[in-house]
This record gives structure tokens, C-alpha cells and sequence, in this order.
């Protein structure tokens, strides 16, 4: 193996004729044995019944032909890698070999001569490092002794630590004992894909035990593979249920290599577990925390669950209770990274059959495979950029049947991959769900873009997902004098009455007016009353109930040259103002009795409000409406008004737009559209009205939509035609308009809405500056403030 030119400087020997670097692997090196067993494992991956170790190579067969077919193909290989064997060591056409220790023939894996007969002569150990080495041979030779910890316990005594050397007799008997069992025991079969497994499993109060066995077509039941552990301390206070229910997982995972990807027959000695832990069961509400994370494991096997006897359960049973500490039994030098993958995917929509047809037609799997069979390029830019990912994990790619594999993963080939996706997307799990689940089983270049990209598209998923967060608030612009703007809504039914509510922009001066009946007539009619008193507004700003968008209040507001501003449907918060000033009034007003008293709570309501400072100006709503502030006793100046509104306006804003995401929609582009009578539908966005208002075609018509109220779409498909007359629909234009989620009913009004000036020096004339009143001496009330109250004028 050829050394790095970067890393030859690490490899330098000293000679009588001066220093020297290693251009080929050396013996010696501590890394080199497992480079050289990887390379091996590259080089002869996806051959059938071909076992490596460093540089033994063991090739078997079922009969002669089958035997020199696989051999032509291991010489195939080696020719490709540059590998030469001696001919003077090699072996062919043996019934029986000796390999690694085991002497392997047709009939299954036994421990060889020589080794059981050196066992045999190894002298009584006289310390703790001699019995150590005794008990390390032993465990070598574990997977052959169903019964080995009766023996081995007392042994393990001596050798734990801070335990006090005492050699006696009764050791010295079980040191012969275990040496007399090695010349007995078993012959464990050779695994056999085709042929249904059993699983037997058992738990006591000190041990678990797994016996793995082979069904022959006579019925018969051979074993492959014994395993046995001891619980720990605090597995021995596990109830009997939990502790065969561990047995049980401790034996699938021992003997995974074999099970997963295949059904077996799992048998236990406890009934119960036939009911939890059967095959397409629930499990139980009352289950154990414990219970529920095993079931969570068994559930990515597939297994029939049977009741045995304990009586006929004897070979697990007895390995509980003959437990050893962590006996590797699985004989992994006869294993292959290939043969560990015995997937059957004929249950599936995707078949193995399919999945190696699609991999040979894969030009990338194809190119993939056949550098792991005759070695990579040397150069970066001989690699082509559709493979430089599977060079970047070359050390990690193997294949079985022509089926590339990444750690275990399947490699999909690009033909399947929308299958594999859509059997992942099974239910409609997540992205980070999805993703998840992907990563146990299948792998190819930029997956979990592609599952990002399927999971946007799927349909039902962007349908019924958690609403985006809401954008940022909108703030409406400080108007520059009072009475302005004012905005309008409607309370109730409340104390059975229905209420108009107006509210000026500026002043924040609030005005309730009981209702007999919600008629425009009768809002018109209030109007007047308001407007005689304080003058006509310049906008009037009202959500989208019928008394606001009829006729009858459009000519009312277009005769008076005033600009309609409806905010955006099921949108209350775009006229948060009397939004909250409805909320407001309703709170003072909850605690009044009678009705003949509301009038009398209404009024002193409204006294009340109008004096008292508001929390965004600083100063009262009757300070800056009417420039003094009411005689009573609760007289608060704040100078700089607008300032003060901005800043807290700002603040207030701030609060909500913690969470909220700003939003920008396209022309043309896909949404769902949520409906106030619930559900969604699709549409797409003609233009943009405002800062936050869009008009949106859904289901051949156009409606008006807040951001909150639509979220993105990817669906594909043709995007539907716009009416022909969309143009002609009365809307805010959105060059030069930055008031979001309003529009203006007037066709002959599209200025925008009066901004308030920071930046003018203040003088009365321009409207921006700081405004100054005149002045006059202020006297004290002469009567008490209570009595002022009763006065019956005011009642």
C-alpha cells in the first residue's frame, strides 16, 4: 500500500547509510493491520460467501460449481486491485478448513484441536494475570458453552478488584471443569437466510439468556449462537415482567446482524409479553415508561411473538441463570459488512428486485460500484462532480448484490427516490421528523434537501400547519391637528343596547353614543351631531360592517369630503384604536346597575376619560382637543406631545413585534388564504395595496387580505387568469402609500394619509411645530368637586 508523499516523513528509519522514508505500508505500524483488513474489505465487498481477515481470505461454496464460480470472482478482484497470492499457501477444494481458531466443514463452526488441547495442558493459574488470561481463552470459546457461569462465577470473584488472592480447592475443580467442557461442546450451524429463524429468551433474578436456533424443513432446530449477561445492580429490582421484557431486548439486539431486516419467531416463558410486546399491537395507556422505549426499539423488527413453557424453554433459561459478564457471542470474523444487511423489502413498495434493477440502469451507483472494485482515481478532477460526493465518503461506501450501500444505508438510485419519499412522508411527519426517520435506512446526495423541497410541496401539510407568525404592527401616522382622523366602531349587544364608539387620532377624545338600532341612518344622523360640535373630519376610519360600507354612508362621507378608510376584513387589529377603546368602555361600564343609571355611568365615564392624562399623549384627550383641560382637581401637563406619541407609540409597537416576522408577498405569487368561516384556499396575489393589505384572487374572485391572513404556497400547478376588470377595482395605490391594511372608499381620494413632521421648526403657520394657546390666569374651584358632579345640569 502506497504511502502518502505528506505522510512518508512520519515513517523514517535510520540505516548505516543514512536516513530513510517508507514510500509502502510497513509491518509494524499500529494503524496498518487496520488500513490493510478496510482496503481487503473494499476490495472483495459484495462477493457472496467471501469472509477477509488482513490477509486470509476464505471463499466457500455448496457444491463444486457454485465453489469455483465464486473463486473466479475473488481472482477477478485481486486482478483489478493489483493483489497477488502464493500459490504455495493456498487451499482449494477443502471440505474442512481451520480458520481464526475454528475448524469450519459442511456441518457448522467447532473449536479446533489444537486450540481446545492447549486449553487442556494450560497450568493451574497462580495470580490474578494468569487466571485473567485462563478466563479470556474461555470467553473465546463462550458462543459454544450454553452453560458456562455456574463455572465461571467463583472465578470472577478472584479476579475482581480489591479481592484478596485464595486459590483452594473448589477452584481448582472448576478449572478442570471448564477445561473438560471445551473437548464437549457444540457444533454451531452456519446461518442460513432462507431458512426461519427462533429466538428464545429468558430472564431470572441474576441473568439474561438468548439462544439464536435454525428451523430445518425436517422441523428440527439447530443453534447458531448462545448469549448470556448478568443484570446489573439495578436491573436485579426490575419487576418480573420488565426484567423478561429486557431479556427479550437484550436477545433481538444481540442477534441484530441476523434479524433485522427479516421475520423471526420470538419465544418467551412469560404470557404477558405475548400481548404488550406482540407484533401489530398498542401499546397499553398504563405501560412503563421503560416498556414504552423498548417497544420503540422491537418496533423496527419483525417478529411473531409465541408462548413457551418454561420446561421447553430450557436452553435460554438455563443461559439466564448461567449468565456471563458480556460474552461476545457472534461469531464476527465469519461476518461480512454486506451479509449484515439481510433486508427483505418484498413486503415494500419499493422491492429489492426493482432497487437492484434501477441501480445497475443508475449511470452514478454504476460508476460508484466500479471504483470500489478497481480503486478511485488519484486525482481530484478525474472525478467527475455528480460522484465527488461518494468520493468524499469512500472509506464508508460498500455494496451487496449491486446494491450501494453508505454505512449501512441504502443508496437510492434517482428513479426510486420520489417512491422512497413519498413512503417516508407516511403521515405527514415533519421535516426534522422526516429527516429522522430517513437517516435509519436510506441515503443519496443532497437528501435532506430534497425532503425540505417534498414536505414545502405536500399539500395537506401546508394546509393544516400552525398559523406563521404574525407580521410587524402597523402604526398609524400621527395626525398634525385634532379632529383629523377619527375612528369608529360599533359595541354589542351591551346592557342590551348597541353603542357607537368614536375616537380621534390625535386627541385620543372618546365620545360613546347609545344606540336604538345599527341603521346607517341612525350612524349618519350621530355624525352630524359630532361634526356641528368639533367640525368635519378629514378620514374616517371603520371596519367592514354593513353600516360603514353602504351607499348611503359612502355618499354621506363623499359629499362631505371625507375619506372612507376600511381596514382589512376579520382584521380588527388594523383599527386597534377603537378596538380598544370599545374594550375599554365596556370595562368601566360592567359594574353599572340599573339602566336608568347607565346614563349617569356613561356621562362620568366620559368625564372622567376626557381629564385624564392617556397613556400614548401624556395629556388629556380634552387638553388637546379643546386646549384647556376640564375644571377638576386632576390637572396633568405633559409638554412635547408628538415626540412623547412617538416614542410611546414605538415602545408600544415593540411589545408586539417581539414575535412578529415581517412578510412581503409578490405579484403572481401562490398562497393560502385564510377564510374567516374557517379552512383555506388557494390563490394568488394580484399587487400590493398597502404595507400589509394585498389583493388576492381566490376562486375567480378578488378579495382584499391581510398578511397574517395568507401564508406561502409551492403547490405546483397553472396559476388561474386574472379577471379582465381587475384593474378597474377601487383600491389604494401602493406607490406612495405606506398606511397598511386600509383603503380609501372615495375613487377620487388616493393621497396618502397625513404623516406627522419631526423635523420642521415649530411655528403655527406650517402646522408642524411645537402649537402654543393662549393663556389666562387659573383660579381654584370655589365649590367642591363632588358637588360640581351632582350638579343636575350634568345629570
Amino acid at each position: 500500500m502506497e504511502v502518502a508523499p505528506a505522510s512518508r516523513k512520519y515513517l523514517v528509519i535510520a540505516t548505516h547509510k543514512g536516513y530513510y522514508r517508507f514510500k509502502r505500508l510497513p509491518f509494524g505500524v499500529s494503524f496498518a493491520p487496520a488500513l490493510f483488513q478496510k482496503t481487503m474489505e473494499q476490495f472483495l465487498a459484495g462477493l457472496e460467501g467471501v469472509a477477509v481477515y488482513i490477509d486470509d481470505i476464505i471463499v466457500s461454496g455448496a457444491n463444486r460449481e457454485e465453489h469455483m464460480e465464486r473463486l473466479h470472482a475473488v481472482f477477478l478482484r485481486l486482478r483489478h486491485a493489483g493483489v497477488r497470492v502464493h500459490a504455495e499457501k493456498c487451499r482449494f477444494l477443502q471440505f474442512s478448513v481451520n480458520y481464526l481458531g475454528h475448524r469450519i466443514d459442511a456441518n457448522g463452526v467447532h473449536p479446533t484441536g489444537e486450540r481446545i488441547e492447549a486449553i487442556k495442558n494450560m497450568p493451574v493459574p497462580k495470580n490474578t494475570q494468569e487466571l485473567r488470561s485462563f478466563l479470556g481463552v474461555v470467553n473465546y470459546y463462550a458462543r459454544f458453552i450454553p452453560r458456562l457461569q455456574p463455572l465461571c462465577a467463583p472465578l470472577y470473584e478472584l479476579i475482581k478488584t480489591g479481592s484478596k488472592w485464595s486459590w483452594g480447592k473448589q477452584h481448582k475443580q472448576l478449572f478442570d471443569q471448564l477445561r473438560r467442557c471445551l473437548s464437549s461442546s457444540d457444533t454451531l450451524v452456519h446461518y442460513d437466510e432462507n431458512l426461519p429463524l427462533v429466538l428464545y429468551t429468558d430472564a431470572c433474578d441474576c441473568g439474561l439468556g438468548a439462544v439464536l436456533r435454525r428451523t430445518f424443513n425436517a422441523g428440527t432446530e439447530k443453534p447458531i449462537a448462545f448469549a448470556s449477561r448478568l443484570l446489573t445492580d439495578v436491573e436485579k429490582r426490575y419487576s418480573k415482567v420488565d426484567k423478561e421484557a429486557l431479556g427479550i431486548v437484550f436477545g433481538v439486539t444481540k442477534f441484530a446482524q441476523y434479524l433485522y431486516g427479516r421475520r423471526f419467531t420470538l419465544k418467551t416463558d412469560h404470557k404477558p409479553l405475548e400481548r404488550i410486546l406482540g407484533d401489530h399491537r398498542e401499546l397499553p395507556i398504563v405501560a412503563t415508561n421503560r416498556l414504552s422505549r423498548w417497544a420503540l426499539i422491537l418496533g423496527t423488527y419483525e417478529y411473531t411473538v409465541e408462548y413457551v413453557a418454561g420446561n421447553r424453554n430450557a436452553p435460554a433459561d438455563a443461559l439466564s441463570r448461567l449468565a456471563v459478564h458480556s460474552v461476545d457471542v457472534t461469531p464476527t470474523e465469519l461476518q461480512r459488512s454486506g451479509q449484515l444487511l439481510n433486508i427483505r423489502l418484498a413486503d415494500l413498495p419499493v422491492t429489492k428486485q426493482q432497487l437492484r434493477q434501477h441501480s445497475l440502469k443508475d449511470a452514478q451507483i454504476s460508476d460508484v460500484i466500479k471504483y470500489l472494485e478497481r480503486g478511485w482515481p488519484c486525482r481530484r478532477n478525474d472525478i467527475s462532480e455528480e460522484i465527488r460526493p461518494f468520493a468524499e465518503r469512500r472509506e464508508e461506501l460498500s455494496y451487496e448484490d449491486r446494491i450501494l450501500l453508505w454505512q449501512g444505508r441504502i443508496v437510492i438510485p434517482k428513479t426510486l427516490r420520489p417512491a422512497v419519499l413519498q413512503m417516508i412522508h407516511d403521515g405527514h411527519p415533519g421535516i426534522c421528523a422526516m429527516k429522522s426517520i430517513a437517516r435509519f435506512y436510506v441515503w443519496w446526495p443532497g437528501l435532506d434537501s430534497d425532503i425540505e423541497r417534498y414536505v414545502r410541496n405536500c399539500s395537506g401539510c401546508q394546509e393544516n400547519q400552525a398559523r406563521p407568525p404574525e407580521v410587524p404592527l402597523f402604526s398609524w401616522n400621527m395626525p398634525s391637528e385634532p379632529w383629523t382622523r377619527l375612528h369608529v366602531d360599533l359595541a354589542g349587544p351591551f346592557k342590551n343596547l348597541n353603542w357607537f364608539v368614536i375616537v380621534d387620532a390625535y386627541s385620543k377624545w372618546l365620545d360613546v353614543i347609545p344606540l336604538r338600532n345599527t341603521l346607517s341612518a341612525t350612524i349618519i344622523k350621530h355624525c352630524r351631531r359630532l361634526f356641528a360640535t368639533f367640525g368635519l373630519p378629514r378620514y374616517i376610519v371603520s371596519d367592514n360592517g354593513p353600516q360603514f360600507v353602504s351607499e348611503e354612508f359612502t355618499t354621506f362621507c363623499r359629499s362631505n369630503n371625507i375619506v372612507h378608510v376600511r381596514t382589512t376584513p376579520y382584521h380588527p387589529k388594523t383599527n386597534g384604536l377603537a378596538e380598544r377603546a370599545v374594550r375599554t368602555f365596556k370595562e368601566r361600564l360592567a359594574k353599572a346597575g340599573e339602566a336608568s343609571e347607565m346614563e349617569l355611568c356613561l356621562q362620568r365615564f366620559l368625564f372622567s376619560y376626557r381629564n385624564t392624562p392617556h397613556a400614548t399623549t401624556g395629556r388629556s384627550p380634552a387638553e388637546l382637543l379643546i386646549g384647556r383641560r376640564l375644571r377638576n382637581q386632576l390637572d396633568l401637563l405633559k409638554p412635547s406631545l408628538e415626540s412623547t406619541v412617538d416614542i410611546r407609540t414605538f415602545k408600544q409597537a415593540g411589545y408586539h413585534d417581539r414575535k412578529a416576522r415581517p412578510r412581503v408577498f409578490q405579484p403572481g405569487e401562490k398562497v393560502l388564504v385564510s377564510q374567516h368561516r374557517g379552512g383555506s384556499q388557494k390563490g394568488v396575489v394580484i399587487d400590493r395595496t398597502a404595507e400589509n393589505s394585498y389583493r388576492v384572487e381566490c376562486n375567480g374572485t378578488v378579495q382584499r387580505k391581510h398578511a397574517d391572513q395568507l401564508r406561502r404556497c409551492d403547490l405546483h400547478g397553472a396559476v388561474s387568469q386574472l379577471p379582465d376588470d381587475a384593474d378597474g377595482i377601487n383600491d389604494l395605490s401602493t406607490e406612495g402609500n405606506s398606511s397598511g391594511s386600509i383603503t380609501p372608499q372615495n375613487e377620487e381620494n388616493d393621497s396618502v394619509l397625513p404623516q406627522a413632521c419631526h423635523t420642521c421648526s415649530g411655528t403655527e403657520s406650517d402646522g408642524c411645530g411645537s402649537r402654543t394657546r393662549p393663556k389666562r390666569s387659573v383660579r381654584a374651584p370655589v365649590r367642591p368637586y363632588g358637588a360640581y358632579l351632582d350638579n343636575p345640569k350634568l345629570k
